[in-house]
């Protein structure tokens, strides 16, 4: 039986006809960490919620605001061709603000 995952992002819903589909959306859970500037995410988890979370702790991250976006694409670097900038990805990003 063929297995698919699908993501918690913005990316179409599939149809998984003859296959399971495991459906990440449900696992939205954040921790973050001030002291070491890392967060844990849920593979569900949308990138809002985690800035929304680092900002409680005085940490940001380069990211947009877009509601839709799956955190674990974005920091893995789906869609991101071109887009890196001189600072590398964002999974290395995650700093103590400065306002």
């Amino acid at each position: 039986m063929p297995i698919g995952v699908q993501a918690a992002g913005h990316g179409a819903r599939i149809p998984a006809d003859g296959a399971l589909l495991i459906d990440t959306s449900a696992l939205r859970e954040i921790e973050v960490d001030p002291a070491t500037n890392r967060a844990r995410i849920g593979a569900g988890a949308r990138l809002l919620d985690v800035v929304m979370a680092a900002e409680h702790h005085g940490l940001a991250m380069p990211a947009g605001y877009a509601r839709t976006v799956g955190a674990v694409g974005y920091t893995l670097g789906a869609a991101m061709a071109g887009s890196r900038g001189s600072r590398g990805s964002p999974r290395s990003q995650f700093a103590r603000s400065t306002s």
